[in-house]
């Protein structure tokens, strides 16, 4: 069902998403470790783990930015005042080529290495202005299918690097 709703663009299964997903953000106490800590004036963003531009293409739209917003949507209903959630789609992918049959965390994370990037105003079209306040609190990554974990490290290890602080990973099924 769920690569039936990825790659052959059925709309229709979006919709019925939005619960679970709020339902995880609430189950996986984010929320809680930011209200116990009792910090004021906390900048969250949901980050969609990017596709490739042939796949982007392909499906016709960036089928995981959906699911960031119910994300979003959740950690604002289970946080307290004060703190900020936006959807910014900060990542992107360049160069690598679409190999389903890399099936080992290993291989996997070899095509994407060096491959995926934070969007910072210099790069082409990929322009996102980047804030200070985005970089000292925290970003959350959404993705669809997380197989071996490969790509989401990717995108964390891209984030760091420029100085973001994942904090955690949510997505629609695994199969590790």
């Amino acid at each position: 069902m769920i690569l039936e709703w990825k790659d052959k663009s059925d709309e229709e299964v979006t919709k019925y998403l939005k619960k679970p997903l709020k339902d995880l953000v609430r189950k996986n106490g984010f929320a809680d470790k930011i209200k116990s800590q009792g910090e004021k004036n906390i900048q969250i963003t949901v980050v969609p783990v990017p596709s490739s531009p042939s796949s982007l293409h392909r499906r016709g739209r960036f089928h995981t930015l959906k699911l960031c917003d119910y994300v979003a949507q959740g950690v604002k209903e289970n946080c307290p005042p004060g703190v900020t959630v936006k959807v910014k789609k900060l990542l992107y992918v360049d160069n690598v080529k679409k190999s389903v049959e890399n099936n080992s965390a290993r291989s996997r994370s070899n095509r994407l290495k060096g491959h995926i990037h934070v969007k910072n105003g210099q790069k082409g079209n990929h322009s996102a202005r980047v804030e200070a306040s985005e970089k000292l609190s925290g970003v959350i990554l959404v993705d669809d299918i997380l197989t071996t974990g490969a790509t989401v490290r990717s995108c964390s290890r891209a984030l760091k690097s420029a100085g973001y602080t994942p904090l955690t990973a949510v997505t629609i099924a695994c199969g590790i």
